[in-house]
């Protein structure tokens, strides 16, 4: 059996002889992954729609065979019978998935040619990457308060379905769009997150504003979510 893999790739290409009598020709299975809209691609956005095109050609006569074809987890076999005499005839296979989860789309043909003439068996795979486009998600943020030297209590909940993220928290006085105080959190997994900060003694009783902007491993931001920030006396 010959086999070819391909990475990030948005064409893969096998030809195998035939095992019999090499002068039949070629068998050749290609693997092309597009966008709905044809456009070639070599990589695409979890949730995204990816058109696969397996492409079957044999160079010689008589040749007819199976070719079956894995997409993710879900596998279909197509017959191929093709009587022509040399200039191959092409069997295009075409089907349209989703890429669910982030990491990697295995899509694999494996055609086998079953006339005693030939016997050929070629596998082919290509491999495309899913990446996470998405920002992560701010669901919910705590008001807080505290005293000049206390530590305020700054809880909010980070949504994100790829791994881990980290948060650039910002503190703001009222009516300032520049922020007095940032700082940034360290990596840590979605979920219920709390930071205390200690409000330094030079701040003066009064509201404040608390910022938060989220970024995960892909360096997809989030817009930034707000809530008040209350100095005591």
């Amino acid at each position: 059996m010959l086999v070819a893999a391909g990475s990030a790739s948005a064409r893969v290409s096998v030809t195998g002889n035939c095992a019999h009598e090499p002068r039949m020709g070629d068998l050749v299975v290609t693997i092309d992954t597009e966008r709905p809209d044809g456009t070639p691609i070599t990589s695409v956005p979890a949730g995204r729609t990816v058109v696969v095109s397996v492409h079957v050609t044999a160079g010689g006569s008589a040749l007819l065979g199976t070719v079956a074809i894995r997409i993710g987890d879900a596998t279909v076999t197509e017959s191929f019978n093709q009587f022509m005499a040399h200039h191959g005839v092409l069997n295009l296979y075409k089907y349209e998935t989703k890429a669910t989860q982030v990491g990697e789309l295995r899509i694999t043909a494996e055609a086998v040619e079953e006339s005693p003439s030939c016997g050929a068996r070629v596998l082919a795979e290509a491999v495309l990457p899913v990446f996470d486009a998405s920002p992560p998600g701010i669901a919910f943020m705590n008001p807080a308060s505290a005293k000049p030297g206390k530590r305020a209590v700054l809880r909010y909940t980070i949504t994100e379905g790829s791994g881990q993220t980290r948060e650039a928290i910002a503190i703001y006085r009222a009516g300032s769009s520049k922020p007095d105080t940032t700082f940034t959190t360290q990596w840590s997994d979605p979920g219920i997150r709390e930071s205390g900060w200690r409000i330094p003694s030079r701040y003066r009783p009064g509201r404040y504003t608390w910022c938060v902007v989220s970024t995960d491993a892909f360096d997809n931001v989030s817009k930034p979510k707000c809530a008040r920030l209350t100095v005591l006396r």
